[in-house]
């Protein structure tokens, strides 16, 4: 235990955590900085967002035909406050604007027209008509969901169709988590996936290649007891890789407005507002929860793989040589498909677990050679 200790505060040495830090920060406000700064992200998601918090108050994780004629009623009132205001203004009543209906249906060819409607939308930014319009599409994707969700795919398979109308038909259609929230998460933890990855390439690259280069090698392998050197650093690159991935997790979660999607953990998120279907009745907690799993299994195997290679390296130009074409087929990889709307239906429903397991199983096997290789490799090589 004390040479795993040791070699890991080889691995965190204080150069290498100060260019970690640097790393992080320069990908943190090039990248992820974006999505919490700006979420949501103008309008009118911003009033998708407000109305769909309102939702969530008002009608609980989902909203049936009740809570839904409820919801019109609402739409109705602000119909008429919207009335109101546009005959109290005098430009609005001299171009025959007296309605929210005639409003909508304004000729935006007509310059007076759009002129006005610019005016309202974009100069005065009045609250009112943006929430009108995220009523309407609340109200029509609810209206029309089992469209929606069956619009979703072109040329289903027959099990996708099952899983669609299981969906459909166990409620979880009904449920109330707007497709930002998703999309947005998504979003982050696929760059915070690729951050996690790059750190764990980066402080786990020469954990023996170090030992090669100081010439360390020819003393360890001259006994038995030194050539399980190789066992203990790989303990202790594995440890290390799953701190990095802890403090890069927690350094997010903290950042993340939890506070703004606090409401949407416990919603189911197969919704009539969402933009995705998945093959497994996950709510949100649940597929962050999802998330941080995967992300676990693809560090240390990312970690397995940068170990192994260092170990077959000679040197750092070797070793970059190798390293930088397998992390790259990895982290497209990781933002394609292994962190990338996990369990989607447009993917087959074991494509996720065939691809982690595929993943660990060569990670466990290159190791697993090396390992042994070492019980008998010639001190020359």
């Amino acid at each position: 235990m004390r040479i795993i200790f040791h070699e890991m505060k080889k691995i965190f040495h204080l150069k290498a955590v100060l260019l970690l830090l640097a790393l992080s920060f320069i990908y943190y406000v090039l990248f992820i900085k974006f999505y919490i700064d700006h979420f949501p992200n103008g309008r009118p998601a911003l009033d998708l967002y407000r109305v769909s918090i309102e939702m969530v108050k008002d009608y609980g994780s989902r909203m049936d035909e009740k809570e839904f004629s409820h919801f019109q009623e609402v739409y109705q009132q602000q119909v008429k406050e919207a009335n109101r205001f546009l005959q109290s203004r005098p430009e609005f009543a001299a171009a025959g604007i007296t309605t929210y209906e005639a409003f909508r249906n304004m000729d935006m060819s007509n310059d007076t027209l759009a002129q006005l409607y610019s005016k309202i939308m974009f100069e005065e930014n009045l609250d009112l008509f943006w929430e009108l319009q995220a009523r309407e599409y609340f109200i029509d994707r609810y209206e029309n969901k089992e469209d929606w969700i069956r619009g979703r795919y072109e040329d289903v398979s027959h099990q996708q169709e099952q899983r669609l109308q299981e969906v459909i038909n166990r409620g979880h259609i009904d449920a109330i988590f707007p497709f930002l929230i998703l999309e947005n998460y998504n979003d982050l933890i696929r760059h915070v996936s690729i951050l996690t990855l790059l750190s764990i390439v980066f402080m786990i690259s020469p954990l023996y290649l170090r030992d090669r280069s100081n010439l360390v090698v020819y003393l360890q392998y001259s006994s038995k007891t030194g050539r399980r050197i190789f066992g203990k650093k790989l303990v202790a690159g594995l440890l290390a890789a799953a701190l990095i991935i802890t403090l890069q997790l927690a350094a997010f979660f903290v950042v993340y407005p939890l506070d703004q999607v606090g409401p949407f953990l416990s919603s189911e998120i197969n919704s009539f507002f969402n933009d995705w279907t998945f093959w497994y009745d996950w709510t949100f907690g649940q597929y962050i929860a999802l998330t941080v799993i995967a992300i676990y299994l693809l560090g240390l195997v990312v970690a397995c793989l940068t170990a192994w290679i260092s170990r077959l390296a000679t040197n750092t130009l070797t070793l970059i040589g190798v390293q930088v074409p397998i992390s790259f087929v990895l982290f497209w990889l990781a933002w394609k498909y292994l962190m990338n709307a996990l369990t989607e239906i447009g993917r087959p429903p074991y494509f996720l677990p065939a691809c982690y397991v595929a993943l660990i199983a060569v990670a466990i096997a290159l190791v697993a050679w090396r390992w042994k290789k070492e019980k008998e490799i010639d001190l020359a090589v």
